[in-house]
């Protein structure tokens, strides 16, 4: 199953590449905390650690999409990687 991952349009750090950086750049100098909404939306719809890890990915994907759906700015952009 493919990797998703929700960045910003101004958020120039691949958070599949160096999450860390990207990370910093998201919370602390554009203020969106992506991860926080990801994981309100995740919760919702069912998540929970005790999931396997695909169903775990597909209700993560799911909130990305989410949150694109409801993303009135504009913002959000999904990115999705194949993995190995």
């Amino acid at each position: 199953m493919a990797a998703c991952y929700l960045t910003t349009i101004d958020n120039e750090i691949d958070p599949s590449v160096d999450f860390d950086a990207w990370y910093f750049n998201d919370t602390n100098v554009l203020g969106y905390d992506t991860c926080s909404k990801i994981a309100n939306v995740a919760l919702t719809l069912g998540w929970n650690d005790e999931l396997p890890d695909e169903q775990q990915k597909a209700i993560i994907e799911d909130a990305i999409d989410e949150l694109i759906r409801c993303d009135f700015l504009g913002i959000f952009v999904k990115i999705k990687k194949e993995s190995d």
